[in-house]
């Protein structure tokens, strides 16, 4: 599921500012009323933005025997992908060497293909002929569901939602030929063939990549959304062929048929939503009052979707009651209703008879100059007026100033890490990082860097401190409970390090404070919307893959999984997170 970060603003008396992560783009934080006082209760619904899911029953699946194939009309909205995931249900009763979805010439355009000996292949022109090789046999009398993801620098083929192949590529995905779609055809120089028989069900081509890991295919029928270029739910009773995307790419058939066996049948994808607000609260409307401009966030989930929005309040501060009834030298006082004498001077009258202001020694706001207060006034003795006293030494666990921001820190074992993501828009120093740092909603998540900044040999970190590398992570890992055998693995995190995730995460409790929140990432080369805020958290090592210096390792850590992944990418394709680890002394 991608989920998408917008920030925008509109334009009433409250100067509410929304920002908006959301899959369901139109919904949004209800303020009532739009016009209050400082003080006065104010009513926030985020129940709208919790989806409501989708249900209905799967009757029919496209059939097909030998001879039968289907066409779908090429266009340029079906043609020159930047971005592609091409997804569909089959089922195969018999095979020969045939394409099951593919542009109809053999050779150019693109293809999944039963290759001899009955082997999922996807070929793609200019790149690999044969994507899989012959790690996925196609089961017979069994449906599967098949994704190939294109995402502008590495193509994916992914089968039953589990990665089997992938192999970089670049430029877009092209025919040369500029023929149409066919399933279950293929032409070359001298001939045709149609040779499959089996059955397909939910064919969407979409211009984004969906899916970056590891996934369970959906097993529910396809809503057309602003990136979905072409959707075939093979309906028998709206129309076998029709193409349900904005775009009409009806098909025409050639002996095809219907099915009712069908990779899923009734379905209903509704999850009871959970709400969690800024302020701790957790249903979905709540009322609150502010008496100064005041920031509420909430965040929405549903089963492993997640949606954000939040909103600042401005309250008119010049209401009477209210703030608008106060004098000069007087303020508003909310709990007791009324305008009261703002804090007098140090000395409260000039000349010989002038009197101290005690409440200048109550060091501890507790109304009485005690006996604390003096400690805390001979703490300062005899250091001039600005003069700090020294500090006591910084040890683990204090907070760390970097610029301008004081980022938590944490001992775990004998690392000492920040307890939170980097949010430095600066090298070390102080060189801008440019548009290399992308915000994800960086108040609560830091910010997002592209691998370039860590791969560069510049510091992101402050001194003394480094961008954590593999090394520092699978100590990280076996402090955990790992076997050194388990973390020098490479893989998902639903299957690595399953024991280890969850002492990470905030929530956990066997928490060790690393607090790994999920920043979600950026997903190609030249995204600026955030994929998977909330749900993923992902970071760059400053360690490169032994075969490739262009790819860096990273780590990932999800909310619906207990494991830790292990995998690497290109330094240039992703936007991930950052933390920094002390260096040894």
């Amino acid at each position: 599921m991608y989920l998408y970060y917008k920030l925008g603003q509109m334009n009433r008396l409250l100067f509410l500012t929304l920002m908006t992560l959301s899959s369901w783009l139109s919904a949004q934080i209800v303020v009532a009323p739009l016009e209050s006082c400082a003080g006065d209760p104010v009513n926030l619904d985020a129940s709208g933005l919790a989806s409501a899911g989708v249900s209905g029953v799967n009757a029919s699946a496209l059939q097909f025997g030998s001879g039968d194939y289907m066409r779908i009309p090429i266009t340029a909205a079906l043609s020159d992908f930047q971005e592609v995931t091409i997804e569909f249900w089959y089922y195969q009763i018999s095979r020969g060497e045939e394409f099951i979805v593919a542009t109809e010439y053999f050779n150019t355009g693109w293809g999944f293909h039963n290759e001899n000996p009955n082997v999922m292949q996807w070929r793609v022109e200019g790149g690999p002929y044969s994507l899989g090789g012959s790690t996925y046999p196609i089961p017979y009398n069994q449906w599967m569901h098949v994704a190939g993801v294109y995402d502008g620098s590495e193509l994916r083929l992914y089968v039953d939602g589990n990665l089997i192949a992938s192999e970089a590529f670049s430029g877009p995905i092209s025919d040369s030929r500029n023929e149409d779609i066919v399933v279950n055809r293929h032409v070359w120089a001298s001939g045709s063939s149609s040779r499959l028989t089996g059955y397909l069900d939910e064919l969407r081509i979409s211009g984004v990549a969906r899916y970056s890991d590891n996934f369970t295919p959906p097993a529910f029928d396809f809503s057309s959304d602003d990136q979905t270029l072409g959707l075939w739910h093979f309906d028998s009773s709206t129309g076998l062929m029709l193409d349900d995307s904005d775009y009409g790419h009806h098909g025409t058939s050639s002996g095809t048929g219907s099915t009712g066996a069908v990779p899923y049948a009734s379905y209903d994808t509704y999850d009871e939503p959970s709400y969690l607000w800024s302020n701790g609260m957790t249903s979905p409307t709540i009322d609150v009052a502010p008496q100064a401009q005041e920031t509420f966030v909430v965040t929405v989930t549903q089963g492993d979707q997640a949606v954000m929005d939040s909103v600042v309040l401005s309250p008119d501060l010049t209401c009477c009651p209210g703030p608008g009834c106060c004098l000069d030298g007087t303020v508003w006082d909310f709990d007791l209703g009324g305008c009261v004498m703002e804090e007098p001077p140090f000395v409260e009258t000039g000349g010989a008879y002038a009197s101290v202001n005690p409440c200048y020694f109550d060091s501890n706001d507790d109304g009485l100059v005690e006996v604390n207060d003096l400690m805390n006034l001979l703490s300062v003795y005899n250091l001039t007026c600005g003069e700090l006293p020294e500090a006591a030494p910084w040890q683990c666990g204090d907070p760390l100033g970097h610029q301008g921001y004081d980022y938590q820190t944490v001992q775990i074992g004998e690392q000492c890490w920040f307890a939170e993501n980097l949010r430095a828009e600066n090298y070390q120093d102080g060189a801008p990082i440019a548009s290399e740092a992308f915000s994800a909603a960086a108040l609560e998540f830091g910010l997002l860097y592209r691998g370039s900044v860590v791969a560069d040999g510049q510091s992101v970190c402050p001194t003394n401190w480094s961008v954590s590398s593999d090394n520092d992570w699978l100590e990280l890992e076996m402090f955990l409970g790992a076997q050194s055998s388990e973390a020098l693995t490479f893989a998902y995190s639903n299957e690595r390090l399953l024991d280890q995730g969850d002492a990470l995460k905030l929530a956990s409790e066997n928490s060790v404070g690393f607090n790994a929140t999920f920043g979600g990432y950026l997903n190609g080369a030249e995204a600026t919307e955030v994929t998977g805020l909330g749900m993923n958290g992902q970071w760059w090592t400053s360690t490169a893959s032994e075969e490739n210096a262009s790819l860096l390792i990273y780590r990932n850590v999800e909310n619906s999984t207990s494991g830790i992944s292990r995998i690497y990418q290109p330094v240039s394709a992703y936007g991930f997170s950052i933390r920094c680890i002390k260096d040894a002394e």
